[in-house]
């Protein structure tokens, strides 16, 4: 067992005695008493010649069983040998000098050091897993570093007295220095990460596969509310968002915040794992059964200037409308709410466009224009316009119309492509069952990639036609053709009548 201070040790003394013979200097093997010479340190070894103690100058004593004289004895010359053997414990480290220790230290009390430790190896503290805590004291804080280990929580800043949270680490200060920052020196793109995972395993360390909406982690915002800090004001959440594989992790971000007087958060957006950004509905005041709005408020955050908005216009089957509003006066500092803002426009559920005043224009300023010239419309492409009734194969993706009044868009095309344009109908849409893959070529506005020219293929996409003529429009035509045939009658009638 190591042992710190000065080494405990008892001796034990041994004489052995021999008669020298005529020049004799070396002697060994067993004196007088009938004890063979052995001993283990020359530093406790004493040689008597009659009865005089003799200098080490005048004998070596090195190899542990025989002592030789640096002048050869007188025949019959009495040598004496006396030799301590020291018993101490092994692996002694003076208090004074110090030392290093191969083996286990122990120390059963307190270990008190008022220097500076260092482990070159590993440390364990606790290792019996006693319901002992860990404390870190720095010069300014008692508790810099304090490890619960009745709760087997860590606390940077605090101890145990007080703690609101479960978490397994906790950081608490009064100034700045109450966060956590994250640096990363890299000559490259690398930054520093912050990362949270999960596993549907029961062990720590293994690797269970998650599943379509496991959460993921959160990030979690509260303030104190006079008894506690529990209670969240917003939250960021990720969860799964779709079936994992190997290297195949779909997922999703939830955004929630918690509206005045409620305790706990309402989710107000999600990041789907296809991109898409979705708006969950909340509950307003009455006016609508629900809505969800995007506000733009002017420099001094004085008012709102202009807003758009998802409302729930009935509350059987969740139709919903489009709403752009705008505000006419929001500079006043006492217009710190919605001030003046009021509906414009809206999108109805069966794609109607309304507005609260009918003065819808654009741009038409002879001063932004050049090339003009007088235009006359054939009135041939006009008459073969086709006006059709029609029902939607998936209703649902087109306000549940039927008996629909318009065009089909490869019959405008037919007689005038300029009303036809096309828009990719993405894979998630119930209408893209019904389309073909059609290249899509790089042209002369394209980012094209290296290796790849204008006319190449970029991808396959499925694409509708579109038609810039409408329901309204399908009527004007209808309207105008019969009238036009009409005057056509009264022009061959009086024609004839003429003739």
């Amino acid at each position: 067992m190591a042992y710190i201070g000065v080494s405990p040790s008892n001796g034990v003394r041994r004489k052995h005695t021999y008669t020298a013979t005529a020049a004799q200097t070396s002697f060994t093997g067993a004196g007088a008493e009938g004890i063979t010479l052995s001993y283990l340190d020359s530093n406790y070894v004493d040689v008597y010649q009659n009865g005089v103690k003799l200098s080490e100058a005048d004998y070596t004593s090195t190899t542990g069983t025989t002592v030789v004289l640096a002048t050869g004895a007188i025949v019959s010359d009495m040598v004496e040998i006396v030799v301590y053997d020291v018993f101490s414990v092994a692996d002694t480290v003076s208090k004074s000098a110090g030392g290093t220790f191969d083996g286990d230290v122990t120390a059963a009390g307190t270990l008190a050091v008022t220097g500076v430790v260092t482990a070159n190896g590993g440390a364990v503290f606790n290792e019996g897993s006693a319901d002992v805590d860990f404390r870190v004291e720095s010069n300014g804080n008692a508790n810099m570093l304090f490890v619960d280990g009745g709760n087997d929580r860590v606390y940077i800043g605090k101890n145990a007295t007080g703690s609101t949270f479960n978490a397994k680490l906790q950081i608490e200060d009064t100034g700045a220095a109450a966060g956590i920052a994250i640096h990363r020196a890299n000559a490259g793109t690398g930054q520093g990460n912050l990362n949270f995972s999960k596993s549907r395993a029961a062990t720590i360390g293994d690797n269970t596969v998650v599943q379509d909406g496991d959460g993921l982690g959160a990030i979690i915002w509260s303030g104190a509310d006079g008894t506690d800090r529990a209670t969240p004001a917003a939250q960021i959440q990720a969860v799964v968002d779709g079936t994992p594989g190997s290297n195949d992790m779909p997922g999703k971000l939830i955004f929630s915040t918690t509206k005045d007087g409620a305790a706990a958060t309402s989710e107000y957006f999600r990041l789907m794992s296809n991109g898409r950004l979705e708006a969950q509905s909340v509950s307003n005041d009455g006016t609508v059964l629900q809505q969800f709005r995007i506000d733009w408020r002017n420099e001094n955050n004085a008012g709102i200037m202009a807003g758009i908005g998802c409302v729930r216009t009935d509350n059987s089957n969740a139709p919903g409308a489009f709403v752009i509003r705008t505000s006419t006066n929001v500079d006043s500092s006492a217009n710190s709410s919605d001030g003046e803002i009021s509906e414009k426009f809206r999108v109805a559920a069966n794609g109607d466009l309304t507005g609260t005043d009918t003065s819808i224009a654009s741009n038409s300023d002879n001063r932004l224009k050049e090339n003009i010239s007088d235009f006359t419309y054939n009135l041939t492409k006009f008459k073969a316009l086709k006006t059709k009734t029609f029902d939607w194969k998936q209703p649902t993706l087109h306000g549940n119309k039927s008996g629909v009044r318009g065009f089909v868009a490869q019959d405008i095309e037919t007689v005038d492509n300029y009303w036809i344009d096309e828009v990719e109908v993405q894979a998630d849409s119930d209408d893209y069952q019904y389309l073909e893959d059609k290249d899509v070529l790089y042209t002369e506005n394209s980012t094209i990639p290296e290796g790849k020219e204008v006319g190449d293929l970029e991808y396959k996409a499925r694409m509708a036609k579109t038609s810039k003529l409408g329901q309204k429009d399908a009527m004007y035509v209808s309207i105008i053709q019969q009238l036009i045939t009409k005057i056509e009658t009264l022009e061959t009638k009086v024609t004839a009548l003429e003739g």
